[in-house]
């Protein structure tokens, strides 16, 4: 679409006006309240010396190998029933 002059002799385009509409659209958006945080998902949080005795003591169920990655690690499965479901498990020997 061409630029048309104006009275007070500026330009305008038909991008400039698209851009006016599209933030004219966007600003009540922002002027919302973000909604407040949920709980926090690290539950070990206070607890960390209880989580890292049930890492290292906990039954595990099953490995499977984790496809990414350069030292091959894996992800461990414990018993059902345990705060923890899984972790990733690689040992890695000092200078390696």
């Amino acid at each position: 679409m061409r630029a048309r002059r104006t009275e007070a002799g500026g330009r305008h385009s038909f991008a400039g006006a698209a851009v006016l509409a599209f933030l004219a659209g966007v600003a009540p958006c922002a002027a919302r309240e973000a909604p407040a945080p949920g709980p926090c998902a690290k539950v070990w949080v206070g607890h960390e010396s209880e989580y890292e005795e049930l890492l290292r003591t906990a039954p595990v169920a099953r490995r499977e190998k984790i496809p990414k990655g350069v030292t091959h690690p894996e992800r461990i499965f414990f018993a059902p029933g345990l705060p923890i479901a899984s972790a990733a498990w690689k040992p890695l020997l000092p200078g390696k």
